[in-house]
């Protein structure tokens, strides 16, 4: 998802839940300021730090997975692409020609990519243990 659309998308939800970007900014803690709500949803703020993300979608009352779902900022609401959801057919195409199943494989592949993420994480975790292991037996 292109900074712009994020960035538009929050602002659909901020404003349907009726906050402004001093109330959301609020609502994350510390983590992001009116001016980074302000950044983010004018496509001036680029990638945000993970914690600072989670913490902005919770304040929207989304996670990641449903925030990124074709579906996820509301039924019916008009949506950065374009494309209006409604209760019509799940294969509509979005303004740059991908289609919502389109989106589900490429959700998860990211899933996917995770988990395979998390995995090298925990065997260099592993690996780093023994040999701070050796590492004490050879003094």
């Amino acid at each position: 998802m292109e900074p712009m659309q994020f960035g538009t998308n929050v602002r659909v939800l901020r404003q349907q839940l009726g906050m402004t970007q001093r109330q959301l900014a609020q609502q994350t803690g510390a983590h992001l300021t009116e001016r980074d709500i302000y950044r983010i949803e004018t496509g001036r703020r680029g990638l945000l730090a993970p914690r600072q993300l989670e913490r902005l979608l919770g304040a929207l009352g989304k996670d990641l997975e449903t925030f990124f779902q074709p579906r996820a900022v509301t039924e019916g609401a008009s949506l950065a692409t374009g494309v209006r959801y409604g209760s019509r057919s799940s294969h509509r195409r979005s303004g740059d020609g991908q289609t919502d199943s389109d989106l589900q494989a490429a959700l998860e592949r990211l899933r996917v990519a995770r988990s395979a993420s998390e995995t090298v994480c925990h065997q260099a975790s592993d690996l780093l243990n023994r040999t701070r292991q050796l590492t004490a037996m050879w003094n």
